[in-house]
């Protein structure tokens, strides 16, 4: 089953920043694009189910309206004033629903919106409502039982990816200008492969979201941009990058120089090296790396193969977690040497649940005997940067996204891992 959709050069919808400089000059009203935002949503969103939780239109049209106001009255918030913008349903948004995924939240409306909420609306935005996430933001697909699956806006019988999948597909579908998503191990950028977007990882302290359990220990996920295009990505990086009073580790830098305009480097002077699959450590499915290969060479620059240097054949770490006082309860955390990890769940009633998927760990993570940590600086020397393929397989089908979530038990049985721990 497919959509129907034309490719995403074909949506009906202008990128963010052409939007934006129509609007600085009146040549587009912020109610006529909200009226025509809400009639694509209306057509098209049902059938991938990439918005959720979205306000009343009556609502949006009167906030375009005064939008509208405000610029003919010589005030423009920020380059966003007036974009219709969807917000990622793992963050929190003052008045409007934000579920996380999970029949726990499903009724949650927070009081206050989130730092990157918060600085979203500052540049002008009008949040219309939330983008499809797994449950608690868990897994590389966009499946809840609160909302159900979201789909993929070029063949809807696969999933969108995720964690941002919802962001993603309401992207590649022309449904919003640009999308915020977060991600911890992909879920920006395995979404954005899926959908034909661009999902961008910051650096850690770029993009801060306090509060953080501890002030001082920074987290290893982060929010980021997703658009379809890297001038509107760099726009929203800029919007949601930034120093926090409250964050010592947020990077002190002005964020508007991000939003610089972009020259496009020579290909034939630009050096990648290419990690491919680590030597054959990472499982890939066939002609996904060759199709990358093809890809990079048709970009025309210079691109040589590369070592991890070190062998990954080597590595190995585990561990188990128990309730100490029945020790009937566990979890047990095996990575080997081929980097697959196996996470199994004992419960009290003697139910096991385990899987098994392929992860990287990078350098400053799991370090091989000896300490041989990847060796940055050598492969670094002679290339400009590195090129990896994020996903190893192909878009997945929704069904089998689904079953994922319901191995041995249902998804909350792995996605609950502290309660059963403490059982």
């Amino acid at each position: 089953m497919r959509t129907g959709l034309e490719p995403v050069a074909s949506a009906r919808m202008d990128d963010a920043t052409a939007l934006s400089e129509r609007i600085a000059r009146r040549e587009l009203s912020c109610a006529e694009l909200m009226a025509a935002t809400l009639e694509r949503i209306g057509r098209v969103n049902p059938g991938l189910n990439a918005i959720v939780s979205l306000r009343e239109p009556e609502v949006l049209l009167a906030e375009a309206a005064e939008a509208d106001a405000e610029l003919a009255r010589g005030e423009r918030r920020g380059w966003m004033h007036g974009l219709p913008h969807a917000v990622k349903d793992l963050e929190e948004t003052a008045g409007i629903r934000t579920t996380l995924g999970s029949p726990i939240h499903a009724d949650f409306v927070p009081e206050a919106d989130s730092e990157t909420v918060r600085r979203i609306k500052g540049a002008g935005a009008i949040v219309i409502g939330k983008t499809n996430v797994p449950e608690f933001g868990y897994g590389s697909q966009t499946y809840n039982d609160v909302f159900g699956p979201t789909r993929n806006p070029y063949d809807a019988s696969k999933t969108a990816g995720g964690s941002s999948g919802g962001a993603a597909a309401a992207l590649a579908a022309g449904l919003v200008p640009v999308a915020d998503g977060s991600d911890y191990m992909g879920s920006l950028r395995n979404p954005a492969a899926f959908c034909n977007v661009y999902g961008f990882r910051p650096s850690v302290g770029r993009v801060v979201s306090p509060p953080y359990e501890s002030a001082f220990e920074a987290v290893i996920g982060t929010a980021g941009p997703m658009a379809r295009s890297p001038r509107d990505l760099a726009a929203l990086l800029a919007t949601l990058a930034g120093p926090h009073p409250d964050v010592p580790f947020s990077i002190e830098e002005d964020p508007a120089g991000l939003a610089a305009p972009l020259e496009p480097p020579d290909p034939a002077r630009i050096r990648i090296g290419w990690l491919g699959d680590l030597g054959g450590h990472l499982p890939f499915e066939d002609g996904i790396l060759e199709l990358c290969e093809a890809a990079l060479a048709r970009l025309g620059a210079q691109v040589e193969a590369v070592q991890p240097g070190f062998d990954p054949g080597k590595s190995a770490l585990s561990f188990t977690l128990k309730d100490e006082k029945t020790s009937q309860a566990k979890v047990e955390f095996t990575l080997s040497g081929t980097y697959l990890v196996t996470l199994t769940i004992v419960l009290k009633s003697g139910q096991t649940l385990s899987c098994t998927f392929p992860i990287i760990v990078g350098a400053a993570g799991l370090r091989p005997p000896q300490h041989q940590g990847m060796d940055i600086v050598g492969a670094l020397i002679g290339v400009d940067g590195f090129q990896v393929q994020h996903m190893p397989h192909h878009m997945i089908v929704v069904g089998d996204a689904v079953a994922a979530m319901h191995v041995a038990g249902g998804a909350r049985d792995l996605q609950r891992l502290a309660g059963i721990v403490a059982l």
